[in-house]
């Protein structure tokens, strides 16, 4: 087996593709054969030819990790072969095949630990780690980090396996990675990196007691101090190979474990209880002391000592965090003058390598400078900000003003040098831009001097000849558009410079402008005068999205679009096709098509795609009140939405129906191209139907409520809503959750109330769901009880006879009303409170004759329901019309209770005691009462909120006039007596505010 094996795959590295072909059709009949795997493992560990050997490794590993899951694919003595082997293969093999094994040993642990399938793991495993040979040693360790890896994150008794090893273990491993800390051998300094993360891993969702417990804390954090501050041997390596060494790679973990130590089980908001004790004795005797390190470290990395960006962040990270505990306040407070002067200010200048990137690609400028990437939190650059932020916002009292005085005194000397370096005065204006929200903040002193400022130090620099100056003024406009202005003239001036701005040669300078345009359109003076220019400045930022995707240019296109609709509405069509070539052009180069097309890789596509999706969505809603032209842009934007549902491209379903469901709405018709989109929506929902279910919703909803006339038209499409709503009313769909049966209710709803005598053939389809799902299947949440019971309600209200007939039938009519008037409390919305009595009306409305017998006689208890829902009527209407009034902007809502950014430290409790009594609290408040993954109550809560968007014919319904019908009716039965003496008095005042004519 070994040598056909070995054969076959030195064909798969041949240069014919024929030969290769044949040779991969081979290995795939020989994969299932026993002794396959371990002819693999034996030709990557020995064969003399690389590629041969490389080709094995990787055929193993592949093998493994897409069989190993599953029994079916691979027989138990294959399996049991590789668990016997696997360990010793990675202590002998090196490189690229050591680094496979390990990826296959990952997958076998990925299954195995957690089932403790594989006890012999461990015993193997050791005899590795004491081996003698340092390479083998090695195997070892690396195979131990991927066993911690399968518990990383887990917590309590699903890591009692790990807590064991690190229990039995980690003291050796400490014993080894103290004897090699002094190593000036890059191949020893490599093993103890692979213990430091070991140990960091270990500690990333949960510390064990073991780790907790001080005799064997102080030795680990000793060791992790000095790998720190021990001088890396000198080399002539770049900035990027100093971060890929041992030495640098030692300290990157080092340092990830003592960061972890105060941020993850010291200072989060969300610390468990069982952590406290730890953390008080942490920031007491541990936290001061390595702050004190890390201050060393910033003096050797002023002092020129070579460092690489991460450490410098993971520096900067640690001493942000250590702002607000008094312990490490008390040790950091002195040197923060000198921190920022010569730390965090020389980070933020403008720096040479930011020149080349200027120079050489501006687009990538404007993605790293700019609009930087979610994941470039291990910029240092990034970590000065933030530790900015943090020192004048937790210790506004104590740093503001220094921190300001500190910028001011160095403009100043710029000011007065004779060949003052730009460079430098980027960096202040940054550093300001950074503290804005502080600057601008009602406590601070200097919020009426931020207008001077901006014009005798930013104004000139819109004439620099250095583009990145101009940026930098740009960047500041951005920032301080909203300060006070005490001469609107200034303010007239400064945005007349953003305006010109818009049209500098430099990319990153109108990039920058145009995001400056949003603050300046909140000041109405501002907004009046851009009137007669918003066209040339669509143009402009069309253009833009032409040279660069980011979807902040199009946060401000939307703010134009509201904010000048009149404006704008002549040149909607045109606007429209614009913003349809750059999503197409965005799409082409995205290359959605592409096999091996990774979206992952095109964030910025993906942003700039959404922004521009928007933007047309906002369009569409600012020509509302005209027809005629949102039919001119369904028919513009029809290419860019039918893209996105023909190509499944999923990133874009929210603002893709989002388009869908503005146009129907503001057409308040659907048109001929708004059908022949139908088809693909129903097949959008067929490949993923629960997946994007909430953002079809609206769009499917306002196809029924728009769309009458073609429902009657074309029968067959009621056909293709009642095919969704079977799918996801199908009891025997497990993955279907509450929260999407919900959102099927609200569907037969819909065609209840918009579609009268056009689905006389479905009603009893609803009927009988509503009673599986009332009376068979229990149900989680009172929202689906109660949609449910509206399902009926509304059938009721489509057609009472009908439905009354079908709820005899079913033999359900007695049990559903005593669940109806059960839960008419639950039913809490106007929508839910008109329905019921419309519905309660029409039935008292019938003939006695005409009502099946089991409630014939129960005229009575009908006419209390009604009278039980006024009593609460009044009260749900105040609601909903105060909730109008906020989303108008005519109320405040209720205080969020959310603390002031601005807090001092004199907020904190003033013992460390006290503290972690704060923090213990707040994690209790926070902790669920269960954490049943399944449950999904939080996803329907939403479903019984009063919505002032929800509209249906019920908002046309007046309970007044409602109330004197019913009173007639039953007085012309000569009931009138009857009502009288079922009514309280309490019950006699409320009827009768409803007996008054509207």
């Amino acid at each position: 087996m070994q040598d056909q094996v070995y054969a076959v795959l030195a064909m798969t590295v041949q240069p014919d593709s024929q030969l290769r072909k044949q040779a991969e059709e081979q290995l795939k009949q020989l994969e299932h054969a026993v002794g396959f795997l371990s002819s693999l493992l034996h030709i990557a560990a020995t064969a003399t030819e690389p590629a041969v050997s490389q080709a094995a490794s990787i055929y193993f590993k592949n093998r493994i990790s897409s069989s190993w899951s599953n029994p079916e694919k691979m027989v138990q003595e294959e399996r049991l072969w590789v668990k016997q082997n696997i360990l010793s293969a990675i202590g002998q093999s090196h490189g690229n095949t050591r680094v496979m094994f390990l990826a296959a040993l990952s997958s076998v642990l990925n299954h195995e630990a957690h089932k403790e399938s594989w006890p012999e793991f461990i015993h193997l495993l050791t005899g590795l780690l004491n081996d003698r040979n340092l390479h083998v040693c090695h195997g070892g360790l690396l195979s131990l980090l991927e066993y911690v890896k399968c518990y990383q994150w887990y917590q309590g008794n699903k890591r009692q396996s790990l807590d064991s090893v690190i229990e039995s273990m980690f003291p050796s491993l400490l014993q080894v990675a103290n004897q090699l800390s002094g190593t000036q051998k890059i191949e020893e300094m490599a093993i103890v990196k692979t213990i430091l993360k070991i140990y960091c891993v270990s500690i990333r969702m949960e510390i064990s007691k073991n780790q907790m417990d001080q005799a064997q804390l102080v030795p680990w954090i000793t060791l992790f101090i000095t790998i720190v501050e021990r001088d890396v041997p000198v080399t002539n390596e770049s900035k990027e190979d100093m971060a890929t060494n041992a030495w640098w790679k030692a300290k990157k973990w080092s340092l990830a474990c003592l960061n972890s130590f105060l941020q993850r089980y010291c200072r989060s908001r969300k610390s468990e209880q069982k952590y406290a004790a730890f953390a008080k004795g942490f920031i007491n005797h541990f936290a001061p002391k390595i702050l004190e390190v890390y201050l060393r470290q910033v003096n050797n990395i002023v002092a020129g000592k070579p460092t690489t960006d991460r450490f410098k962040q993971m520096i900067l990270s640690y001493i942000e965090t250590s702002v607000k505990p008094k312990q490490t306040w008390a040790v950091l407070a002195p040197h923060v003058e000198s921190l920022v002067s010569q730390f965090v200010f020389p980070l933020l200048c403008f720096s040479e390598q930011d020149a080349e990137l200027w120079e050489s690609d501006e687009v990538e400028f404007i993605h790293k400078k700019i609009d930087p990437p979610i994941d470039d939190y291990r910029n240092p650059v990034l970590g000065a900000q933030d530790l900015l932020v943090t020192l004048t916002s937790d210790r506004f009292k104590q740093t503001f003003v220094p921190i300001v005085t500190l910028i001011n005194n160095m403009l100043s000397q710029y000011t007065q040098q004779p060949n003052p370096v730009p460079m430098h005065k980027y960096g202040l204006l940054k550093m300001m831009c950074v503290i804005s929200d502080a600057a601008l903040h009602e406590k601070s002193p200097i919020k009426q001097m931020i207008e001077p400022f901006l014009m005798t130090h930013v104004l000139p620099e819109f004439q620099s000849p250095h583009g990145f100056m101009r940026a930098a003024a740009c960047e500041s406009m951005v920032k301080f558009a909203n300060a006070p202005f005490s001469d609107m003239n200034n303010m007239q001036l400064c945005f007349q410079h953003v305006l010109n701005a818009l049209k500098d040669q430099a990319l990153p300078v109108r990039v920058i402008a145009s995001l400056a345009l949003y603050p300046f359109l909140e000041h109405r003076n501002i907004s009046q005068g851009i009137k007669p220019h918003v066209t040339g400045i669509m143009q402009i930022l069309l253009n833009l999205t032409n040279e660069i995707d980011m979807d902040t240019l199009t946060h401000v296109m939307e703010k134009l679009v509201f904010e000048f609709t009149e404006e704008l509405k002549p040149f909607a069509v045109q606007l429209c096709n614009q913003l349809v070539e750059t999503f197409l052009r965005i799409m082409s180069e995205a290359n959605f098509n592409s096999e091996d097309f990774d979206f992952a890789e095109a964030e910025d596509k993906t942003m700039a795609a959404m922004g521009v999706l928007k933007t047309m969505s906002s369009l569409i809603l600012s020509v509302e009140g005209s027809p005629q032209i949102v039919l001119e842009l369904q028919i513009v934007v029809y290419p860019a939405v039918s893209f996105v549902l023909q190509n499944a491209i999923l990133d874009l379903f929210e603002e893709t129906f989002e388009i869908i469901e503005t146009s129907l709405f503001c057409a308040k018709s659907v048109s001929p191209c708004m059908w022949r989109l139908f088809p693909l929506i129903y097949k959008t929902f067929s490949e993923d139907a629960t997946e994007y279910l909430d953002e079809m919703l609206p769009s499917l909803e306002n196809y029924i409520s728009m769309g009458r006339k073609g429902f009657e038209e074309t029968p067959q499409m009621i056909e293709t809503f009642m095919s969704m709503i079977h799918t996801l009313m199908d009891p025997a769909k497990t993955d279907v959750r509450e929260s999407d049966r919900i959102r099927a209710c609200l569907l037969m709803q819909a065609l209840c109330h918009y579609l009268q005598g056009l689905i006389d053939s479905h009603i009893p389809t609803f009927i009988q769901m509503a009673q599986h799902y009332l009376t068979k299947v229990p149900c989680r949440t009172v929202q689906l009880r109660v949609h449910l019971l509206e399902i009926v309600i509304n059938c009721i209200f489509y057609n009472p006879t009908l439905s009354l007939s079908i709820l005899d039938s079913l033999q359900f009519t007695s049990a559903f009303f005593m669940l109806w008037f059960k839960d008419l409390d639950k039913m809490d919305r106007v929508f839910d409170k008109k329905l019921s009595l419309v519905s309660l009306v029409s039935l008292l409305n019938m003939q006695p004759e005409q009502l099946p017998l089991a409630i014939r006689d129960q005229w009575p208890l009908l006419f209390d329901g009604v009278v039980q829902i006024l009593t609460t009527y009044n009260q749900a209407l105040e609601k909903r019309e105060r909730l109008e009034r906020i989303e108008n902007g005519d109320e405040e809502p209720e205080d969020d209770g959310l603390d002031n950014d601005f807090e001092d430290d004199e907020e904190l409790p003033e013992t460390e005691e006290g503290y972690m009594e704060q923090l213990a609290h707040e994690a209790a408040e926070a902790r669920p009462d269960n954490d049943d993954d399944d449950d999904d109550d939080w996803s329907v809560e939403e479903f019984l909120e009063e919505d002032v968007y929800f509209t249906t014919p019920m908002d046309e319904v007046n309970v007044n006039q409602l109330m004197i019908s019913l009173m007639n009716i039953l007085q012309q039965r000569g009931l009138g007596q009857q009502v009288e003496a079922r009514l309280t008095a309490e019950r006699k005042q409320v009827f009768a505010q409803f007996l008054k004519a509207p």
